[in-house]
């Protein structure tokens, strides 16, 4: 509020006076100007009522005091009260969208205040009283009443008809009274269960199939729809990354606390791949000889869907490898090289010499005939590098002794083959120094077998 003061002395203004306004305890100062004015504002916080406004001048060495007052009415501040949404339709026991703000003269939001709901219509009413927060918002809540169609009313303080015919009066010593009537409000039932359905990806993000072995992991998700009250609860995404069957179960609860469930599997998760105990047999097989590979794959969980190995080849001899792979129903692969061993069809040295355990005795310096087959002309370059080899061993050791039956006087140690026969001979020439000695005699194949034969040098 604005107040105008006028100080004058004989019927002149009296300038550059200072002056005082009090309204029931509130104060303002002010300087009058070149016309003996001055115009003081208060912004008054008194109670609303009755005043006089008191003017004072104090005085000074050239002028006496002065007064004056006027009656002075402060009047309660004017209210607006607002309901939003105008109309709304909830589910019964659950809370209602309306929310009631008061604001004053310019418009300020009152917190702290209580508003009052009516809800009614001709047969049911419903009355609370709720405390606007810091804000200014004062929420209806839930309606404790049954299905139908109901009028919303919001009362700001003045006559509120709580009761028909025993209305409730209530007042504010700062503001005015006001309401806002006519929303509307529809409350209705659901006894219907909501719908839940699932579906399952894999880590790949591609569809799973419920009963399908997969060797990823699997989320299951579950989708919850109410057309009615809303859905208040839905089961989270379920994952599953350990091997084994499972089954996925979700219950969805709507606002009316309705329920409905629903299940997924098998889920069946294997990420162990399969075993193979693979083998060859025979295992060493003989130069293009026959021989079987078997995979021999097992698994404990989707088992075995596929077992396949590469073939066995036999056409050179040496150590070699083939193939094996193993796949499960659920895609996971198993590779393994297999060993074997191809070697010449060595039937054992013949006459005129015999194994060990024999010791074959014969002169120093003569040539021995070593006779062996490999099962066919297999080339003369069959020896392994820097074979055949003797040496010296104690003859005290062996327990046998047998005579060499046939001898062949030689230039020098040789191998040939004879096709008639199909028999190798390899001549080897003694030295006449290992009189009196015992040798043996070590022949080693390019497949990697070693043979040994025994010899007593007695002349």
């Amino acid at each position: 509020s604005t107040f105008d003061l006028l100080l004058q002395s004989s019927g002149g203004p009296l300038a550059g006076q200072l002056v005082t306004l009090d309204v029931g305890g509130q104060q303002a100062s002010g300087v009058t100007n070149s016309s003996g004015e001055v115009t003081l504002a208060l912004n008054l916080v008194v109670r609303p009522g009755n005043y006089t406004a008191q003017a004072s001048f104090r005085g000074n060495a050239e002028y006496l005091d002065s007064y004056a007052s006027s009656a002075f009415t402060v009047n309660k501040d004017a209210t607006t009260l607002t309901v939003t949404p105008s109309s709304a339709s909830v589910l019964i026991g659950q809370p209602s969208p309306f929310v009631a703000v008061v604001r004053d003269s310019s418009g300020r939001t009152l917190g702290g205040r209580s508003v009052i709901f009516i809800v009614h219509n001709g047969t049911d009413r419903f009355a609370t009283s709720v405390i606007a927060d810091y804000l200014g918002n004062a929420k209806l809540g839930k309606v404790n009443l049954p299905a139908g169609t109901y009028t919303v009313d919001a009362y700001f303080n003045g006559v509120i008809p709580v009761n028909p015919g025993s209305p409730l009066i209530l007042t504010d010593d700062y503001y005015q009274s006001s309401s806002a009537l006519g929303a509307s409000l529809t409350l209705f039932s659901d006894s219907n269960p909501p719908t839940i359905t699932v579906t399952a990806t894999k880590a790949d993000s591609t569809p799973y199939t419920a009963g399908d072995w997969s060797n990823q992991d699997v989320t299951v998700h579950f989708t919850c729809t109410d057309s009615e009250g809303g859905i208040a609860s839905c089961p989270a995404d379920l994952v599953y990354n350990t091997d084994g069957i499972f089954t996925a179960e979700g219950t969805a609860t709507d606002n009316a606390n309705n329920s409905a469930s629903v299940s997924f599997g098998p889920i069946q998760i294997d990420k162990t791949a399969p075993t193979l105990t693979a083998s060859v047999t025979p295992n060493p097989v003989h130069l293009n000889g026959s021989a079987a590979v078997t995979a021999d794959a097992s698994d404990a969980g989707s088992g075995v869907a596929t077992q396949t190995c590469g073939e066995v080849s036999t056409n050179t001899v040496g150590e070699k490898t083939v193939t094996c792979t193993a796949t499960d129903h659920a895609g996971n692969t198993t590779t393994v090289s297999v060993p074997y061993h191809v070697i010449f069809d060595f039937s054992g040295f013949l006459h005129p010499v015999n194994v060990p355990p024999y010791l074959n005795q014969m002169n120093s310096g003569r040539a021995v005939p070593i006779k062996f087959s490999l099962g066919g002309n297999q080339g003369l370059a069959v020896f392994a590098a820097g074979y055949p080899v003797s040496r010296r061993v104690q003859c005290g050791t062996l327990e046998l002794v047998d005579d060499v039956e046939e001898t062949v006087t030689a230039g020098s140690s040789s191998l040939s083959y004879d096709p008639a026969t199909g028999l190798y001979n390899y001549v080897w020439k003694t030295d006449k120094s290992w009189k009196g000695t015992c040798r043996q005699l070590t022949v080693k194949f390019v497949d990697g077998q070693t043979y040994t034969l025994n010899f007593n040098f007695v002349r």
